[in-house]
């Protein structure tokens, strides 16, 4: 039975060790995609002057 209970947690562990990768991910998605936004901006900006 400890296998069984060392196993589960490992596979605990590494969800939880996944939905942090995600969470990561997903908020870097967010800002990268905030950053071009802001550059486009500022790229449209010097062009019309």
């Amino acid at each position: 039975m400890a296998f069984l209970n060392n196993l589960g947690k490992k596979i605990s562990d590494a969800a939880g060790t996944a939905t942090e990768k995600a969470k990561d991910f997903a908020e870097t998605t967010k800002l990268n995609s905030a950053i071009s936004s802001e550059e486009k901006q500022i790229n449209q900006y010097f062009r019309n002057r």
